[in-house]
């Protein structure tokens, strides 16, 4: 909730902004990260406990509680060395993405082995599956609680409704990468990509980050009909001008913002001395 706040303004500056215990507050949570540590003793907590429930039949006697719980205070400290050598705690989780997932599996193994080599210097042999069993629930709970900050997000944007709803020209990489770009800007009004358009065949009726690749150029008007929206972004690698312009006479008729990505106005300023073209002109495009 902390990083969440960071939607708006920037730490440093909110930073510059306060006063006392306020700042004090900021730096426990966002730079320190007090309040992730504290979540991953709960996290810890859990998986270990976990693993010995599972192992167990989910039956566990008074005598074997107390002597988890012995070993438990021992297993936190030498897990938490495992995250800062596999540097857990330099992800932030507004941008978690695979290659933090990757961490936390690496994170996850060591604590798994470090765990082991505990069970074998106290001279334990309840199993040797209750290490792997904790590196499994550990790696599982720690993706849970990083990548939950996006559920988050997805949950707010959904509540709140979207005041932009964008039609993006082209499903290749670019296009892709236009997703992540809208849903990692800052202060902006809520957004949601409604789909897809591209010439490629293949591609229609694929889903590509929860958004639907809707068909051609050829079909913008029965789309625009069947899902609204109110702007298009261009992220093909190539379009012919004829194509420019049929897309700019779409845009100019029904009020529709149009643009590139990177999002500049470039194509805007292109687009206006070209010829309005009907769609009977247009020719196939390459797309990235």
């Amino acid at each position: 909730m902390a990083d969440l706040t960071f939607d708006i303004i920037a730490p440093s500056r909110a930073y510059e902004q306060l006063q006392g215990l306020r700042r004090l507050v900021l730096r426990m949570t966002y730079q320190w990260r007090i309040a992730d540590v504290l979540l991953d003793m709960e996290t810890i907590s859990v998986a270990y406990v976990g693993a010995y429930l599972i192992r167990l039949d989910f039956t566990i006697t008074e005598q074997q509680f107390a002597y988890i719980a012995g070993y438990l205070w021992q297993v936190v400290p030498l897990t938490y060395a495992a995250f800062l050598l596999a540097g857990v705690y330099r992800n932030v989780w507004r941008y978690t993405s695979i290659s933090d997932a990757l961490c936390f599996v690496d994170a996850a193994g060591l604590a798994g082995l470090l765990a082991a080599g505990l069970q074998v210097l106290r001279g334990h042999h309840l199993s040797w599956s209750i290490p792997l069993l904790f590196a499994i629930l550990l790696c599982d709970l720690l993706i849970a609680t990083r990548f939950s900050f996006h559920l988050l997000r997805f949950g707010m944007r959904r509540l709140a409704g979207n005041s932009r709803r964008v039609l993006i020209f082209g499903a290749g990489r670019t296009g892709a990468a236009m997703i992540g770009y809208m849903r990692s800007r800052r202060g902006r009004a809520l957004e949601q990509v409604v789909g897809f358009l591209d010439d490629d065949p293949f591609k229609r009726g694929k889903v590509i980050h929860g958004s639907q690749v809707f068909g051609p150029l050829e079909s913008l008007e029965r789309i625009y009909q069947r899902v609204r929206f109110n702007e298009v972004i261009i992220a093909a690698s190539s379009i012919p001008e004829a194509r420019l312009g049929y897309l700019r006479l779409f845009a100019q008729r029904n009020g529709i913002m149009l643009s590139t990505f990177p999002l500049t106005s470039r194509v805007e300023s292109k687009l206006a001395s070209e010829p309005r073209v009907h769609a009977s002109a247009l020719q196939p495009s390459v797309a990235d």
